[in-house]
């Protein structure tokens, strides 16, 4: 019997282009095109954030990882910021359609995460502001994550990890967010908080979700840009958007997804077990591996399709970060935000 996956991927082949050129949101060009065709060494040449694109973020540019000017911290907050919004519309959806007695809309979300410390000041004070000041009509529709976190998979320890998982990526970008909100030197919005310590794996989850190279905000982690350039294109993946995969980092990817560890049963590292999560949830972790193979093989960039809904892919995130998730979840017990906190002791399994 085909599973979804299999029958996902030959109606993509059907549809072939069209639908992603119909679609506004997965955006008409792949990323990476007019990029893959120029030498890596192109990027270590001095360049400035007026010259350098939304898609070149995605690298590390050594140039612009000095100082974050106020342009850097426009081009920086401004991706961070949306996606923390769209992570608390995603638990507002979440809320309408739940029984538990929770904020349903963004501003009131990120007041009560405000409340339970899961939010810093400086952060909600911008989510707020945007989201009062977004006056489009919104349809009421149906969350993809209220079915994880509420429905047929569980809304008991399913859904109370899940939502801690996604508590602990608002609490990673609000982490990076507050860093630009430090380096702006704007007192009144960064006032009441310090700029947390992030791991590693945090600005992994960052990255991805971010859609750019997480090492421009946290620059103590820059020997780890690479590993945040794999998250920041599988973050594209992630968005819906053809990604070209440039050999420069084919090999890499190939070796985070390819070893097999997690077949076997086998411990897999945390920031291995994100990219592998974040992979299969955007267009399939072995089509990907295979897609990497190849490139590594053959030396030239491919084209990566993913699915053809793959926020509906929601991962399945691991445990990153085991002070980071044990803190939230106590937050989010005292907030009444989850059924119970016991189940979150223990790692996250596959339903």
């Amino acid at each position: 019997m085909l599973g979804l996956a299999a029958i996902e991927e030959g109606v993509g082949r059907w549809l072939g282009r069209s639908l992603y050129e119909q679609v506004p949101s997965y955006g008409r060009w792949p990323w990476g095109e007019g990029l893959v065709d120029q030498s890596l060494t192109t990027f270590l040449y001095p360049a400035t954030w007026r010259e350098i694109g939304d898609d070149e973020l995605v690298w590390l540019v050594p140039s612009l990882a000095d100082e974050l000017t106020p342009l850097a911290q426009a081009r920086l907050s401004g991706p961070l910021l949306e996606a923390i919004t769209s992570r608390l519309g995603h638990l507002a959806a979440w809320a309408t359609h739940s029984s538990r007695r929770l904020p349903s809309s963004v501003p009131d979300m990120a007041l009560a995460l405000r409340s339970g410390g899961i939010l810093s000041p400086g952060v909600t004070k911008r989510v707020v502001t945007c989201a009062l000041a977004d006056d489009r009509p919104r349809r009421r529709a149906r969350s993809p994550l209220s079915k994880l976190f509420a429905g047929t998979r569980g809304a008991g320890t399913r859904g109370d990890s899940s939502l801690v998982a996604e508590l602990s990526i608002v609490s990673c970008l609000d982490g990076l967010l507050l860093r630009v909100l430090d380096a702006s030197g704007d007192r009144e919005i960064a006032a009441g908080a310090a700029a947390p310590p992030l791991e590693p794996a945090d600005v992994l989850v960052a990255s991805i979700v971010g859609g750019f190279n997480g090492a421009y905000v946290a620059t103590e982690l820059a020997c780890h840009h690479e590993l945040f350039t794999i998250g920041a294109w599988i973050g594209q993946l992630a968005r819906g958007r053809k990604a070209w995969l440039p050999p420069e980092f084919a090999s890499r990817l190939a070796s985070e997804l390819g070893n097999g560890a997690a077949a076997r049963g086998e411990p897999v590292d945390a920031c291995a077990g994100i990219i592998l999560a974040a992979a299969e949830a955007a267009i399939g972790a072995r089509k990907l591996t295979r897609i990497a193979r190849a490139v590594e093989r053959q030396g030239n960039p491919r084209i990566a399709a993913p699915r053809l809904l793959p926020h509906f892919h929601d991962p399945n995130w691991p445990r990153w970060n085991e002070v980071r998730h044990a803190r939230i979840a106590r937050q989010a017990g005292a907030l009444h935000l989850i059924s119970r906190t016991r189940g979150d002791d223990a790692p996250n399994r596959k339903s």
